[in-house]
């Protein structure tokens, strides 16, 4: 079976019974014996028909599916270090021998696999494809008090959508027209900003990735995230 889990408070917090996460059953198949109302037989795919020939009989294949209404895997970063069971949504494939249908199977008995969902965002937006020009940008003005010029920040990114796990180049540029300030380290920071609708007062803000002036000096470096 394909089970989700979310997951939203810290394992170490669970005190009296109290649990801070919730679980679902996805997809649920019985692989031996056949239950007797299968009437329909699944088609066996390329990769099951060659672990088929070579496993032998004694293998038994099956197919697990999980709704495109599905969550995507996400992992939340807590703000305090944490090593427990990871927060956010998680799938999981669990296998297991019991005598009944309706007994609890127990660890000893199961086999577990984890399995994450991802969703790739389309290339196009309602039919209009995206001008790689139109750049995501931003700017700042800084002024002082008791000096005059200013000094502008700008930030400007490759794109507007990055896959899981693409490093994010983020393109800064100083422009420092005062006479007495001088810039003399430079900081960007990833926010991860996450909105849980399951509960009241579920936002998360953690910083997931950092790139410093200081460590890769004058040039640019790649934060992924």
């Amino acid at each position: 079976m394909v089970v989700l889990t979310f997951r939203y408070g810290r394992e170490d917090e669970e005190v009296m019974g109290l649990k801070f996460y919730t679980e679902a059953i996805l997809d649920y198949r019985q692989v031996y014996p056949e239950p007797a109302n299968q009437t329909t037989i699944e088609e066996l795919t390329p990769l099951q028909e060659t672990l088929m020939r070579k496993l032998g009989t004694e293998a038994y294949p099956l197919t697990l599916r999980v709704s495109p209404k599905a969550p995507p895997s996400v992992r939340l970063h807590p703000a305090r270090p944490y090593i427990g069971s990871p927060l956010g949504v998680s799938y999981e494939i669990k296998v297991f021998i019991t005598d009944k249908n309706n007994d609890k199977p127990h660890k000893r008995n199961m086999v577990r696999m984890s399995l994450k969902t991802v969703e790739y965002a389309p290339e196009t937006t309602v039919g209009i494809i995206r001008d790689p020009m139109c750049r995501p940008r931003i700017s700042i003005v800084k002024h002082f008090i008791l000096s005059s010029g200013r000094l502008e920040i700008q930030a400007v990114l490759d794109k507007e959508c990055y896959q899981q796990g693409e490093p994010l180049h983020v393109h800064v540029t100083l422009n420092n027209s005062t006479r007495t300030k001088t810039v003399q380290r430079l900081k960007v920071s990833v926010i991860q900003h996450v909105n849980v609708c399951m509960f009241t007062h579920g936002r998360f803000k953690n910083i997931i990735g950092t790139g410093d002036s200081s460590e890769g000096g004058a040039g640019s470096s790649a934060v992924t995230p």
